[in-house]
């Protein structure tokens, strides 16, 4: 039995909490994301890979790219497959499982990517997903880490948004599991991505998607 400790199933299927937050984050992936995820998986990428969405969600941002890639669509929430299931999109396949043991063969991806998954994990476990990633990456595949920045709009914006319900209405909001692990600089995450033998070929954190996400391009060590 797979184990979610961040209860992953409950923030995708608490429909009624998340209005505020969902109403944000539309604006937030297909206004700003998509467009820059579109860019640099189609640029990093060859036409008909096969693609690991790493912490797919409810798969808004894949609309174009499933057009590119074949894509596996892979989460810890049920839930969240569910509703990605329902966007009925071509050349997926969703599949339930732990990006710490995705049990999937060796090399067997042309890329792996998320967006809004590697902020809510420890520096520890970070490195134990990395080091998966690699296994089941083939040797010229690329990692593609959509992961926000410690000065990013999002992050910045959701802190105030927070701070206001605090200081107005006594509310502590809980829009999401929480971020724990930030990108603080290009060289920290070189760093955190040499302790699993991957190597930084790509970095952007620039106006594409109003410096909201660190785009981080990796590969295996040569």
């Amino acid at each position: 039995m797979l184990i979610d400790p961040q209860n992953w199933d409950e923030y995708w299927g608490n429909k009624k909490s998340k209005i505020l937050y969902d109403f944000i984050a539309y604006f937030y992936r297909i206004l700003l994301i998509r467009p820059s995820l579109n860019y640099h998986l189609i640029r990093f990428t060859k036409p008909n890979s096969l693609l690991l969405h790493a912490g797919c969600g409810s798969g808004q941002v894949d609309k174009k790219i499933i057009t590119h890639a074949n894509i596996y669509a892979f989460d810890i929430s049920k839930k969240a497959l569910e509703m990605y299931s329902n966007n009925k999109y071509p050349n997926t396949k969703v599949v339930h499982g732990s990006i710490f043991n995705t049990e999937f063969g060796d090399k067997k991806f042309d890329g792996i990517y998320n967006l809004g998954v590697m902020e809510h994990f420890e520096l520890n476990e970070i490195s134990k997903i990395l080091r998966e990633f690699s296994r089941i990456l083939k040797d010229d595949g690329k990692i593609i880490l959509f992961w926000p920045h410690k000065k990013g709009l999002s992050v910045n914006f959701i802190k105030i948004i927070k701070l206001i319900f605090l200081k107005l209405f006594k509310i502590k909001l809980k829009l999401h599991p929480d971020e724990i692990t930030y990108v603080h600089s290009k060289q920290h995450i070189s760093q955190i991505l040499k302790q699993s033998n991957l190597q930084l070929t790509h970095y952007y954190f620039g106006i594409m998607d109003l410096f909201t996400q660190s785009v981080i391009i990796a590969e295996k060590e040569k």
